[in-house]
C-alpha cells in the first residue's frame, strides 16, 4: 500500500516545489503551455512516456506495467481562473488576474505525485495507467475538445477516477458516492434587440434595458413555479450588458448565464422555456430575444461498481470512518464527458485543517494546505493499482 507520510517522505520536497511553481504560474484555459510544458518535463525526467492531449495544451502520460492487464486513467485538470490572487495567501501568482482559486495546481500536483508512486512500482503492476493532464476545465470544453480530438481511438481505458479537493472537508477524509454527483450545466446567452434613441424620449424607441430587465424576473419564474421544488436546479443570470452612457437607449443588451439540472428531462424543459419565455417576454416590451445556448456539460454520474471498488481502497488506505457518501451538488465538471463513456468514479479530497477558515472555490483567499497532496497522491495511486487488481 502507498501511504501519505511515505510519499510525503520521498517525493514531499519535489512535489511541494512543483505546487508552488504551478500555483506561481497559473494559466487561463487552453493558454496551459507553461503548465504543459512543465508536466511533460515532469513525466520524462521519470521515465514515463508522454503523448499529446490532442489539443494546443494539455499532455498525457503512460505508465505501462510488466505484466498484462486493464488500463485505468486518472485525470486532474490545469487551468486557472481569471481571478486576483489575495496577497495574503502563502503562495501567489505572479500573473495579475490570474489564480489557481479553484485547486487545479493541487489536481496537478496530487496526479504527479500519483505517477511517481507508480512509476517506481510498475513492475509490480499487471495493466496500465494513464494520465491524463486536461485543459480547459473551467469553461467545460476541454474534455469534449480531447474526446472530439480522438481520445477514445488512441486510448481505450477500462476506467477513469478522478477528483477534486474541496474546502469544509476535513483534512484526511474523502467523499465517493454513486450516481449523480454533479449536475448538468448549459451556458446560454440571450440578445435582447430594441430601437435605441435618446434617454429623453423614450416613446420614441424600443427600450431593450427594460426588457432585459424584465425577462431576467420571468426567468426566475421557471426555477420557482415551474419546477418541482424537491428537485434540485438553478438558473443563473452573471453578466448583463449593453448601454454606453447615462442619456443614450441602446440599440441591445446582451445576458449571459447559465442552468444547471440533474436529468436530461429537466434539462430539456428548461431550454424549451427558457426560449420561449424570454422570446415573449420581450414581444410583449416590442423587442425580440435571440436565445442561444453554447456550451455545456452533462450530468456527473459516477457508475456504481467503479465507485465500490474506489471506496474500498479509500477505507483500506484512511480507514472506513473517513470514507464519506456525501450527496450531490450543483456544481458541474467536464470530467462528465469522460463518464459518459468510460466506467467511472469522482471523489472530493479533503481539505479543512482544524480552526482554519472555509473560503469557498473561486474565492481569492482559497488555499489548500500541502498535505493534501500525499493524501490525494497515495488516494490515486492504491485505488488505480486495486482497479487493475479486481476490474
Amino acid at each position: 500500500m502507498f501511504k501519505p507520510h511515505e510519499i510525503s517522505s520521498q517525493y514531499g520536497t519535489a512535489l511541494k516545489a512543483l505546487r508552488k511553481a504551478f500555483h506561481e504560474n497559473p494559466e487561463l484555459g487552453y493558454e496551459e503551455h507553461e503548465t504543459t510544458r512543465r508536466i511533460r518535463s515532469t513525466l520524462e525526467a521519470l521515465g514515463i512516456e508522454t503523448f499529446s492531449s490532442g489539443l494546443s495544451t494539455g499532455v498525457i502520460g503512460l505508465i505501462r506495467g510488466a505484466k498484462p492487464g486493464k488500463t485505468v486513467a486518472i485525470r486532474a485538470d490545469i487551468d486557472a481562473l481569471p481571478v486576483e490572487e489575495c496577497p495574503d495567501n502563502p503562495i501567489c501568482s505572479k500573473n495579475p488576474g490570474v489564480m489557481h482559486a479553484c485547486s487545479h495546481d493541487m489536481h496537478i500536483t496530487i496526479l504527479l505525485g500519483a505517477a511517481m508512486v507508480l512509476n517506481a512500482a510498475k513492475d509490480l503492476l499487471a495493466g496500465d495507467i494513464l494520465l491524463i493532464f486536461q485543459p480547459a476545465e473551467e469553461t467545460i470544453v476541454g474534455a469534449k475538445a480531447m474526446l472530439d480530438a480522438g481520445f477514445l481511438s488512441r486510448f481505450s481505458p477500462d476506467a477513469i477516477i478522478g477528483g477534486h479537493v474541496k474546502p469544509g472537508i476535513p483534512l484526511g477524509k474523502v467523499s465517493i458516492t454513486p450516481g449523480a454527483v454533479m449536475a448538468a450545466k448549459d451556458s446560454f446567452s440571450i440578445r435582447i434587440i430594441g430601437k435605441g434613441g435618446h434617454g429623453a424620449a423614450p416613446h420614441t424607441t424600443r427600450d431593450p434595458i427594460v426588457a432585459a430587465a424584465a425577462v431576467i424576473g420571468a426567468v426566475q419564474n421557471i426555477t420557482s413555479r415551474e419546477k418541482d421544488p424537491m428537485l434540485p436546479a438553478v438558473i443563473s443570470i452573471c453578466a448583463v450588458n449593453g448601454g454606453t452612457a447615462d442619456n443614450i437607449i441602446p440599440d441591445e443588451v446582451n445576458i449571459l448565464g447559465s442552468m444547471r439540472t440533474f436529468s436530461k428531462a429537466q434539462c430539456a424543459m428548461f431550454k424549451q422555456r427558457l426560449t420561449g419565455t424570454a422570446s415573449h417576454v420581450a414581444a410583449g416590451l416590442g423587442c425580440s430575444a435571440e436565445t442561444i445556448f453554447y456550451s455545456s456539460a452533462p450530468v456527473l454520474e459516477n457508475d456504481a461498481s467503479i465507485a465500490a471498488h474506489f471506496a474500498e481502497s479509500a477505507k483500506s488506505l484512511l480507514g472506513a470512518e473517513n470514507v464519506l457518501s456525501l450527496p450531490g451538488e450543483l456544481l458541474s465538471e467536464d470530467f462528465s464527458c469522460f463518464a459518459e463513456l468510460i466506467p467511472a468514479c469522482y471523489c472530493f479530497i479533503g481539505m479543512q485543517t482544524p480552526g482554519s477558515t472555509v473560503y469557498p472555490l473561486h474565492n481569492a483567499a482559497y488555499f489548500p494546505p500541502d498535505d493534501t497532496i500525499f493524501i490525494g497522491a497515495a488516494l490515486y495511486a492504491n485505488t488505480a493499482k486495486h482497479l487493475l487488481e479486481n476490474l
